[in-house]
């Protein structure tokens, strides 16, 4: 099933994941910058992360919805959904560009931590080797994707006990066929929340990355 379900083009695995991470960032960015998000002052300078979760409590909120309905038609929706937050980027392009000439100035010790997470991102990309990920983080949405949830036996597929949102926002994997949208997306997390807040948090990324379980963290499915 594995070789069916997932590009076997290297360049493919991983592009695709990482373009529809790079566009939720900037929708992020775009969103938190608004007049009326800002006004709501208990998110401060995390604004952005909030809005990066909320935007995928949406998708899975959303794919939730269609699972339940008619699951045959979850790609669409979610070319869909992203096609809007492509739109809503374009259409607000000056000011991304703005954001970017204004931020792209980094330290030296930044720049230390961006090489350390291109590391990790090497690391995140790799093929699939853990018997858990492809088990049950990827079977159990892959599952989905293909049958919806009216074919599952639970005394054949006891796994599905364990189904939860995790599992649901991993359908991106298999729409998009790639394999390690999960990883990337742990390391998005992290690197978009340690760039935008860095200079009031510098012990926050030291400590992230002096931690030995970070490699396993970024290597996991989820």
């Amino acid at each position: 099933m594995y070789e069916n379900i997932f590009t076997q083009n290297f360049l493919g695995n991983f592009f695709f994941s990482l373009f529809f991470l790079i566009v939720n960032v900037f929708f992020s960015l775009k969103v938190s910058n608004h007049k009326n998000i800002q006004k709501i002052f208990f998110f401060n300078e995390f604004q952005p992360i909030v809005v990066f979760f909320l935007t995928f409590c949406l998708y899975t909120f959303i794919f939730n919805l269609v699972i339940l309905f008619n699951y045959k038609i979850i790609s669409e929706v979610f070319l869909f959904l992203f096609f809007i937050q492509l739109i809503f980027i374009i259409n607000n392009f000056i000011s991304k560009k703005s954001f970017i000439k204004n931020k792209i100035n980094y330290n030296i010790n930044e720049k230390i931590i961006f090489l350390i997470f291109l590391g990790l991102y090497l690391i995140s990309i790799l093929p699939l080797s853990d018997a858990d990920s492809i088990s049950i983080y990827q079977y159990l949405p892959t599952n989905i994707f293909f049958n919806g949830l009216n074919e599952i036996n639970l005394y054949q597929n006891l796994e599905f006990t364990l189904l939860s949102n995790t599992e649901i926002l991993l359908l991106i994997s298999p729409i998009l066929k790639s394999d390690n949208f999960g990883s990337q997306l742990n390391l998005i997390v992290l690197l978009f929340f340690i760039f935008t807040n860095f200079k009031n948090h510098k012990n926050f990324a030291l400590i992230v990355l002096s931690s030995p379980l970070i490699i396993y963290f970024i290597s996991y499915i989820f």
